[in-house]
């Protein structure tokens, strides 16, 4: 979606304050989005960074790899099926930055939605499934954390989900912070396979360290799962992920975040 998502950002009123960098974790399609970059850059008078890896490094360490060709302070991860609704967010977001609290603005998400309209990121909360394991003939109840989404599937206007507010975490489709914090975080863990739960493990890690993620309204649409074809592979890869998280995360979840309405901002293992 390369060519339609450059296509409306150069729609964007202060859109030249920002650099575009798209990194490639399919380099079958090198060819073909270099010929993509190449004429949507001309056509549209936007300067295009195109990255090609070697091979799928996974959501995360391509975020990585997309930062340290970036020359700026701060840092929007977004996906390429992420389409914008009103043509000045970038000014729009310029001005978040500069006029709120600098603990509202470290790190943030905003508000994404269906291509129906309806609500489908307001931020995120985890909830506990139990399940059971089994090995040497025996059976053992364990927990598994579940990301779950606020207002998933809520009409466009519900103010409950539309206000600016902490959250526990927020969506790696659109996700605003400050270079510098997110280097001290170590940015997005590389364990992660693919993609799924590197962007709460990162919220995380933030919110343990002092400072929660937060949600604003600023509204895009998020065609989700329209950028890539899905590979057998990739399934297999989200559970992994979660146990993986479940694993670094699941005490301190249990015991401290499980719900929609947790206290923040908490300190845990870091």
């Amino acid at each position: 979606m390369l060519m339609l998502q450059t296509a409306l950002f150069s729609k964007c009123r202060g859109l030249e304050r920002y650099e575009l960098i798209y990194v490639c974790n399919s380099p079958e399609m090198a060819d073909r989005l270099i010929r993509d970059a190449t004429i949507a850059s001309r056509i549209y008078g936007t300067p295009i960074r195109l990255v090609i890896l070697p091979g799928n490094a996974g959501f995360g360490v391509a975020n990585n790899v997309g930062l340290n060709a970036a020359r700026s302070k701060r840092i929007l991860f977004v996906n390429p099926d992420i389409l914008p609704v009103e043509t000045g967010w970038p000014e729009q977001h310029s001005r978040l930055v500069r006029t709120l609290p600098p603990e509202q603005v470290t790190m943030f998400g905003v508000s994404l939605y269906y291509d129906d309209g309806s609500l489908m990121h307001g931020g995120m909360y985890f909830e506990v499934d139990v399940g059971f394991s089994f090995r040497d003939q025996k059976a053992k109840r364990r927990a598994m954390l579940r990301v779950e989404h606020y207002g998933k599937g809520a009409p466009p206007e519900t103010k409950e989900y539309l206000s600016s507010r902490p959250v526990p975490a927020v969506t790696g489709a659109f996700m605003s912070v400050e270079r510098s914090w997110f280097e001290r975080l170590g940015g997005f863990a590389p364990e992660y396979i693919f993609g799924h739960y590197e962007d709460a493990d990162l919220c995380l890690k933030s919110l343990t360290s002092g400072k929660p993620p937060w949600i604003h309204h600023l509204p895009f649409m998020h065609f989700e799962g329209k950028g890539s074809s899905s590979r057998p592979g990739l399934d297999a890869g989200k559970i992994v992920n979660r146990w993986h998280f479940s694993n670094v995360w699941g005490e301190f979840v249990t015991t401290q975040l499980c719900g929609q309405r947790p206290q923040l901002p908490l300190r845990g293992p870091r």
